[in-house]
């Protein structure tokens, strides 16, 4: 047998955070092309949806020029999703065979922009939303199938694993999908998941949810008992602050295919690492009024007409048994407050200075031409043009139903709200925010000090981490807590200094009203950043990443839990022990303070440490980071609190059980090998021949010109790496006796030949 392969433009397996954006970028149209390889692939994606809707298997997925084999694909939706739709939505799992990730990512969602003749409320709505919580990114895919194109779809980040791993520092804690197992049913009926406590036999909850993680109903029963009969406690067990703010954007954006809708869904819920439940936000192709059927839950907006929606009372459900959790934060007076404060700013930032128009027509005028050639379009040209202020048709997934013009429904929203007496009542003003001192050292007390006026009670809100959970103490004017003379309206509180840098934010509330500073907190807040703390002296080049294993499946063990993690080494490349005090590693190199070394740590002269990267904070065995790498590639960075970089690695696909090290130890470049040297020196040496289990593989030429051949008893797979330990070409699934490999475009250099994903040779390039 004999396989000749073209190699080429080496890729260099750069997974940075803008190339992660631009899946999402909202300002780019991303090209999907599928091929099935046979011409009843509807048929066939049909009879799954019907069934047991699973997915199909297609020949390739190409994504911007990348192509990917043997992906999954199916139908997705509920009432987008028609039998006799000529543009259903689509789920792509690149992964579904075998592990493949396009820039990270491996789960892709399309959606054919059901029930909307703007083209933009998806879109404008995650964007808007993003300024108060943490929410998935949304564009514009052109897709193409079988060669033939598809039409325009939005294309949405999916809330799954790397969703929560990413915004919240875990992935394997109760994870639930709040939308009906067999989509939403009649208002009102018993199927949708409102909270609503329904006792202890977890398979009645089962039709209402769904398990993301193989566990989690004990925890959602826990819940929704504690909304249900305990109220109080509700902050024990919920991100209060995200909460307010999905319930305070449902309604302001009149987004009613929702928890404050008549089906109670769309949405998660992630219990992050310190016990308590996250909302999140999903499926906003209905915002701005799409849905109509408001009224079918116990009072409401009247049946969706125009001026229902624009006049839905801003409490919505205050009494409805049926709406546990806004019947819970409505019934507390300050987070009655909290959430009118929350609805104020999201007016203030975007509606009543019609910023949101803004925005929206430029994104119109973006995708126009796109609208334009959409064959399979939900709705008319005519209708698009028109849908800022006319009611438009929602097209052929539910003929002749309307839907309100976008500018026509907010602005006499916004007018009606700040017209309403709950808007128009004044909240404290708090200014002059100040802390001292600022050469504060860890362990020492700080004063943090603002100036409010004409309030009933303040408290400041503080932490050390980012995952951790807000601390409040109350604030005084008297004199004894930095605020200089009593009831002069400076308002103080003390806090003990943990960290080189601390976040705060401050709520205050009259008898009318509440407030914010910074007005977007939690999801915003105010930087506490002391210069005398102790921040660290390393140099770049002083501490390096060393080693790194992003697929570990048989190497090591992680002592704390039995589980084969992810995992780094460090190693001191200086003569002194260092101190990793305000230190931090992160996967994401827009987010450089990710995760803190844990106090009290160091690495002596020349030595090493071992940090497992596995999500695991809460391990009293080891050092544990908040993130999981991507055996598909991502990156590692080292820095300093000040945003310093000591080391940092990009770095492409890595086999099960292979690592990247430096060398030599500690100073070298970084390669791939299949001999990890775990909290040991890098760069074992290999046998004269290189050969391992009696397989012997010859190269050559070597060095290779125009190309080069692999020949041994069955070469399976290649892969070359550069010396930088980037990803240059692979193949998988061979099979035969001997392959040929062109050199194009491979410039000339050292490289690291990889076959079956254990036998390592070295390559030499010099063309002519």
């Amino acid at each position: 047998m004999n396989k000749f392969f073209l190699l080429g433009l080496c890729y260099m397996g750069i997974f940075s955070a803008s190339a992660q954006k631009g899946l999402y970028d909202i300002d780019k149209v991303q090209e999907i092309k599928i091929v099935f390889g046979y011409s009843d692939w509807n048929a066939k994606l049909q009879a799954q949806k019907a069934g047991n809707q699973d997915y199909i298997l297609a020949q390739s997925c190409t994504i911007n020029g990348v192509t990917f084999d043997s992906v999954g694909v199916k139908y997705k939706g509920n009432s987008s999703y028609r039998a006799t739709n000529l543009k259903n939505p689509l789920h792509i799992k690149l992964d579904w065979k075998k592990e493949q990730t396009y820039h990270n990512v491996n789960s892709i969602k399309l959606g054919n922009l059901f029930s909307d003749p703007s083209y933009i409320r998806e879109q404008l709505s995650y964007k808007l939303l993003s300024t108060y919580m943490d929410c998935p990114r949304a564009n514009y895919a052109r897709v193409y199938i079988e060669g033939n194109y598809y039409g325009l779809m939005s294309n949405v980040e999916p809330i799954n694993n790397k969703f929560v791993s990413d915004h919240f520092g875990s992935s394997e804690n109760a994870f639930v999908k709040c939308n009906p197992k067999y989509g939403a049913g009649a208002p009102g009926g018993t199927s949708i998941p409102n909270l609503a406590f329904l006792g202890g036999d977890s398979s009645l909850y089962m039709n209402r949810y769904e398990l993301e993680n193989p566990f989690g109903w004990k925890e959602l029963i826990e819940l929704t008992d504690t909304i249900a009969n305990n109220p109080k406690g509700l902050s024990k067990i919920l991100d209060v602050d995200r909460a307010i703010w999905m319930l305070a954007f449902n309604n302001v954006f009149v987004n009613l295919d929702s928890y404050t809708g008549s089906f109670a869904q769309n949405y998660y819920l992630y219990k992050d690492n310190n016990g308590r439940f996250a909302p999140i936000v999903w499926d906003l192709n209905m915002s701005f009024g799409s849905f109509t059927a408001t009224g079918a839950v116990g009072g409401g907006a009247g049946g969706g007409s125009s001026t229902s929606l624009i006049k839905m009372e801003y409490d919505l459900h205050r009494n409805n048994a049926a709406r546990p959790l806004i019947k819970a934060i409505l019934s507390n007076p300050t987070y009655e407050k909290m959430y009118v404060a929350h609805m104020r700013t999201m007016l203030k930032d975007y509606f009543s200075n019609k910023e949101y128009e803004n925005q929206a027509k430029a994104l119109q005028a973006f995708i126009e031409p796109e609208v334009k050639t959409d064959v399979n379009a939900q709705s008319t040209y005519a209708s698009f043009q028109t849908s800022m202020t006319a009611t438009g048709t929602s097209g052929p997934g539910m003929p002749g139903r309307n839907v309100i013009g976008i500018s026509t429904l907010m602005n006499g929203r916004t007018v009606h709200l700040n017209d309403l007496p709950k808007f128009k009542a004044q909240p404290p003003a708090i200014t002059s925010f100040a802390y001292a001192p600022q050469a504060a050292k860890i362990g020492e007390t700080i004063f943090v000090t603002v100036k409010i006026s004409a309030l009933n009670n303040a408290f400041l809100a503080y932490r050390e981490d980012s995952d951790d959970i807000f601390e409040k103490t109350p604030m005084f004017d008297d004199g004894l807590h930095g605020d200089g003379i009593a009831n002069d309206s400076v308002f103080g509180a003390a806090v003990v200094v943990k960290d080189y840098k601390m976040s705060c934010y401050i709520y205050a509330e009259n008898s009318e009203a509440g407030a914010f500073s910074p007005e977007r907190a939690e999801h915003e807040f105010h930087t506490l950043a002391f210069s005398n703390s102790g921040s660290s002296s390393v140099l770049p080049g002083e501490l390096v990443i060393n080693e790194l294993m992003a697929s570990n499946q048989n190497t090591v063990l992680d002592p704390s839990d039995g589980k084969a993690d992810d995992w780094a080494e460090l190693y001191n490349n200086t003569s002194s022990t260092i101190s990793l005090d305000n230190l931090y590693m992160t996967d994401d190199f827009t987010n450089k303070d990710k995760w803190q070394f844990p106090a009290g740590q160091s690495i002596p002269p020349k030595g090493r440490l071992v940090v497992w990267l596995d999500e695991d904070g809460k391990a009293t065995t080891g050092i544990h980071a908040s993130f999981k790498l991507s055996s598909t590639g991502e990156e590692l960075m080292l820095t300093k609190a000040d945003g310093t970089v000591l080391d940092s690695i990009v770095f492409g696909a890595i086999a099960a059980d292979q690592s990247m090290e430096r060398c030599p130890d500690g100073t070298g470049n970084f390669v791939l090998t299949p001999n990890p040297t775990f909290n040991a020196i890098n760069c074992k040496p290999l046998s004269a021949e290189e050969i391992f289990t009696g397989e012997t593989f010859i190269v050559y030429p070597n060095p290779a010109t125009e190309s080069f051949t692999i020949q041994g008893p069955e070469v399976n797979s290649a892969a070359i790496f550069d010396m930088q330990g980037n990803l240059c070409w692979q193949t998988e699934d061979l099979m035969t006796d001997r392959v040929s490999i062109s050199t194009d475009q491979l410039p000339n250099g050292f490289y690291l030949l990889i076959i079956n994903s254990r036998i390592q040779k070295k390559l030499v390039v010099l063309r002519k």
